[in-house]
């Protein structure tokens, strides 16, 4: 079996949250792992349709069958993914989430940073790897898949939207992938993968106490005040406030680099969409769903 829909991105604009979302209406079924990374060369294509299809052996009599990775909109560092998707599923829905363009880099560059793919100071970081500014080029990722799908298979959710009026955007989902749009989700409550929560880690003496047998029934059983200073003593800094502030100069920079992309982006979402602030209205165009 195959999927019918493929969320496509963007990486750290919030795909944690719709997969986890989209997971539990009772009409879809959502792969596991989240993300495949089947249509990328350099990850999983050559394992083979075999091995993909597998990932949804359990979908059973789901209406929405899909799954969610976020390198699929990060062309031209991997170029292709368009074409080898409508190679398989010529039929698909496309779900793209996109965020504030530099709030979406600042966030990407703290995941790479804590993953340890990333070891430059912010500014240098964003100004010398073009990948921070390729990935926030959300018409340019768009216009590829314009290459070979209809714009009515594609519909973009604005991070910003999902997290101010997540009901509502989260059923305008279920309505173009064609399953109950009012089925209630209590989980929409719950916002998932905050890379802000993870700017600590463990001091190495409690890494150390934690694989000792019984630390987390103890720890359990402290009041919350005694965890509480225990997190803050217990933990330190990964990144530095300082290492996550961008510099005037390096923000100015991206939103001039991008300038161009986001009016071509309301050329296709619509002048209704804000382009947040930076950059004036468009002519109307060949337009997605929104």
């Amino acid at each position: 079996m195959l999927p019918n829909f493929i969320v496509i991105g963007a990486g750290k604009a919030g795909t944690t949250s719709l997969w986890g979302y989209l997971r539990e209406h009772p009409q879809i079924f959502m792969s596991e792992p989240k993300e495949l990374n089947f249509f990328t060369t350099e990850h999983n294509w050559d394992r083979g349709l075999a091995w993909y299809e597998s990932h949804f052996d359990d979908a059973g009599d789901a209406v929405a069958i899909g799954e969610v990775t976020g390198s699929y909109t990060n062309w031209p560092n991997f170029a292709g993914v368009p074409e080898r998707m409508v190679e398989v599923l010529p039929d698909a829905r496309l779900v793209y989430v996109i965020r504030h363009p530099v709030e979406r880099i600042v966030s990407a560059f703290k995941y790479m940073t804590l993953r340890g793919d990333e070891d430059k100071p912010m500014d240098e970081a964003i100004r010398t790897n073009p990948m921070y500014l390729s990935v926030s080029s959300y018409a340019t990722q768009i216009e590829q898949y314009l290459k070979v799908y209809s714009a009515e298979r594609l519909h973009v959710i604005v991070s910003e939207d999902m997290r101010d009026d997540r009901a509502t955007t989260i059923k305008g989902v279920f309505e173009f992938l064609g399953v109950d749009p009012d089925v209630e989700l209590e989980i929409l409550g719950h916002e998932f993968n905050r890379t802000d929560r993870k700017l600590r880690e463990p001091r190495a003496l409690i890494r150390r106490a934690k694989k000792l047998p019984g630390y987390k029934g103890l720890v359990n059983g402290l009041p919350d005040s005694i965890r509480q200073l225990g997190r803050r003593v217990g933990t330190r800094d990964i990144l530095r406030l300082e290492d996550t502030q961008l510099s005037n100069e390096t923000r100015a920079f991206i939103e001039e680099s991008l300038r161009d992309d986001i009016g071509r982006l309301r050329k296709h979402l619509g002048n209704d969409f804000h382009g947040w602030g930076l950059t004036e209205p468009a002519p109307t165009g060949n337009q997605v769903n929104r």
